[in-house]
């Protein structure tokens, strides 16, 4: 399934996995008795999740966008930064995916919105385009 996911500096997916990683680091680290490692992994997930559906939730697609939503949530100085791609309000079939796989979703509205998504592409009910447009250059 292809439907032109739109990557940005701060892509969903990437910070995803990150956020994943460091809730898998923290239970590895529980298990091995370090605790204070267990915290400082657990913490820098729990960050990076708040994060994820603070920017990255799009509530007038009830969706999770492929990156930061709008310029207004990116850090001031590089809101205008020209060498930073921030933003997209693009949302791919797979970042909903990700973002529900890893248990990153926040509250029952956004886990169903997203399932929703997810649901209605398998069923063929969503617009997947033929062709993705090329990024500019």
């Amino acid at each position: 399934m292809r439907d032109c996911h739109v990557s940005s500096d701060y892509d969903t997916i990437v910070n995803a996995y990150v956020a994943r990683a460091n809730s898998q680091m923290a239970q590895i680290a529980g298990w091995l008795g370090k605790h204070d490692e267990a915290a400082r992994f657990s913490a820098t997930a729990a960050s990076i999740r708040a994060a994820l559906n603070r920017r990255s939730w799009d509530p007038s697609q009830r969706m999770f966008c492929d990156g930061v939503c709008a310029p207004e949530m990116l850090a001031a100085d590089v809101q205008n930064s020209p060498s930073v791609r921030g933003w997209t309000n693009h949302s791919s079939w797979h970042t909903q995916v990700f973002m529900l796989a890893f248990d990153l979703v926040d509250g029952d509205i956004q886990r169903q919105a997203a399932f929703e998504s997810i649901k209605s592409r398998l069923n063929g009910q969503g617009s997947i385009p033929r062709k993705c447009p090329q990024p500019p250059s």
